[in-house]
């Protein structure tokens, strides 16, 4: 995003007719009506980046830390004036810093929300980029890496271009919905990307020579040893946005041209996914509800990384939490916190692992076990063991499909008669992004594409798909939702299992039975326009 959008009016042509009319009042006031009057003003609601062209001079008038405070951004002046887009134009507190800053009579406007953010971070770091570069290049020697160990809270760093940069990158993740941040050094750059429904996005590209500052800034917020840049680190920080603490899971690997850091976003006040909220519908919903109903047995959440599984863990574990029931779970790490539930995490370190982590939960009553994950045989084992002596374990393993998750199971030394007794259940999703409701549209496939998707006989069914627009940014899609496929293991599975037959073979008896496979729930969420073909052929990897 950039300053300015090409074919739009002036800021003061199109904000005009958005604005009461008003004189300037007797008292002197700087803005265009008095207190008392606000009640009477009238706003125009929603007003988009679209309709206006930002001047970057004016954008200066209010430092930009003041402006993300209070969710406001100068658009243009006309000799006194001030156009200031607000989140709330209504919000005294801010209209009154706004013009003691600028010493200016404010006319506020409304924007949204979303476009107001967006904007507030192109200009957070543009203004945070310059001055580093600005400090690199005339304070010689004032940004070493040891410089980024300063304590967070020592007053000196208040307006140390680095901290002010990192916390705004922070900023920006959790505004923008971002998963993922990466610091990506290379030859000449620092590059900033940022995971944002499922795809990375560049949002930055900084001086290289900021990346050790900015790396040991880091390090010290997540308890990193910021010395260390030969082998991988693993922490956590937490940061205060918005007024809500926020953590961020904190990778590092060196590259040949440096360290190279990934921060997961874990932003609790998203709040956790209902059983509801999981996307599931018809048979896969009734699946799913049966699963959950069982006393004991094995359940798995599979797909591959970053496919909702550990999403739909918590929505289980949740709808299944309960006074009578004690509930177990062994995460590494523990990403979010359910009242109720005890939760143990793994350290390696102090030979607290999967294994005797799990051995150590089977010894302490439990009704239902949760294992983050099954890495390795043993836990596998461990996980078998647990379901044949009465307990519910509910845990996820990183496979393509349902039936290929009980072949992997026997490739990792499970006996197969012990795994068919044990297994009730696979959950196999993935993650497709939405379509934007805003300029979703339908359209009518070509007989050549509803034969390759075994839709030939539907030649009149309307899909749909989206244009762009200035709500999802000109993506075409907002958010993302879960395609699944839910497989019951019965009599006719297990025989099965316990013959070793091939994973297209037990696929196949599964479907027969009834399964809805990933394509299957992908189409029907497609033609109810929750999402567009093209991203499910994007996700789904058609088997010939």
């Amino acid at each position: 995003m950039g300053p300015n959008r090409a074919g739009s009016e002036s800021a003061t042509g199109v904000l005009s007719k958005y604005m009461p009319e008003s004189q300037d009042n007797e008292s002197g006031s700087l803005f265009p009506f008095t207190p008392a009057d606000r009640g009477t003003q009238h706003f125009a609601p929603g007003i988009s980046l679209d309709q206006v062209t930002i001047d970057p001079q004016t954008v200066q008038l209010i430092p930009i830390e003041k402006a993300i405070q209070y969710r406001m951004l100068p658009l243009s002046r006309n000799g006194s004036r001030l156009q200031l887009a607000m989140a709330d134009p209504e919000d005294l507190q801010a209209l009154e810093n706004a013009a003691l800053i600028t010493g200016m009579k404010i006319e506020p406007v409304a924007m949204e929300r979303r476009d107001l953010e967006a904007a507030l971070s192109y200009y957070g770091q543009l203004a945070m980029s310059a001055a580093l570069d600005r400090d690199l290049q005339t304070g010689p020697g004032a940004y070493t890496p040891g410089n980024g160990a300063e304590e967070p809270a020592d007053p000196v760093l208040a307006d140390d271009p680095v901290v002010k940069l990192v916390q705004s990158l922070l900023n920006q993740a959790v505004a923008s919905g971002a998963s993922d941040i990466h610091l990506e050094p290379l030859d000449t750059k620092l590059r900033v990307r940022m995971r944002i429904d499922g795809l990375l996005v560049e949002t930055a590209l900084l001086p290289q020579q900021a990346a050790p500052a900015i790396g040991s800034r880091i390090k010290v917020l997540s308890g990193l040893d910021i010395s260390e840049k030969r082998l991988p680190q693993d922490g956590r920080l937490t940061s205060v946005i918005d007024d809500r603490r926020v953590s961020f899971r904190v990778s590092t690997i060196p590259s040949i041209h440096g360290e190279k850091l990934v921060l997961r976003v874990l932003d609790q006040s998203r709040g956790l996914l209902s059983v509801e909220q999981l996307g599931l519908c018809g048979r896969n919903r009734q699946s799913f509800d049966r699963l959950l109903q069982r006393p004991h047995g094995l359940v798995l959440v599979v797909g591959p990384t970053g496919s909702g599984k550990t999403s739909t863990l918590y929505a289980m574990l949740q709808h299944l939490n309960s006074p009578e029931r004690n509930i177990i779970t062994l995460e590494d790490p523990v990403e979010y916190s359910l009242p109720g539930i005890t939760q143990a995490q793994v350290n390696n370190r102090a030979g607290f692992t999967f294994v005797s982590g799990l051995r150590s939960l089977l010894r302490s009553d439990p009704d239902i076990i949760m294992v983050g994950e099954i890495r390795d045989t043993e836990t596998a084992r461990l996980a078998v063991h647990a379901a044949l002596t009465g307990h519910l374990v509910l845990t996820t393993l990183h496979t393509t499909s349902a039936a290929g998750t009980v072949i992997r199971l026997l490739d990792m030394g499970i006996e197969p008669f012990l795994l068919a007794s044990a297994l009730t259940g696979v959950i196999s999703q993935r993650l497709v992004r939405s379509l934007c409701t805003n300029c979703r549209e339908t359209y009518v496939l070509s007989g050549t594409a509803r034969q390759s998707l075994g839709l030939g006989g539907e030649p009149g069914h309307f899909f749909y798909r989206s244009t762009g627009c200035h709500q999802c940014r000109s993506t075409g899609y907002q958010g993302r939702i879960a395609v699944q496929e839910v497989m019951e293991v019965d009599s006719l599975l297990r025989n099965l299992i316990i013959g070793r037959v091939t994973e297209r073979e037990l696929e196949a008896a599964a479907l027969d039975s009834g399964m809805v496979s990933l394509m299957e729930d992908g189409l029907d969420k497609a033609k109810r326009g929750l999402t567009s073909i093209e991203e499910l052929l994007r996700i789904i990897c058609l088997q010939p």
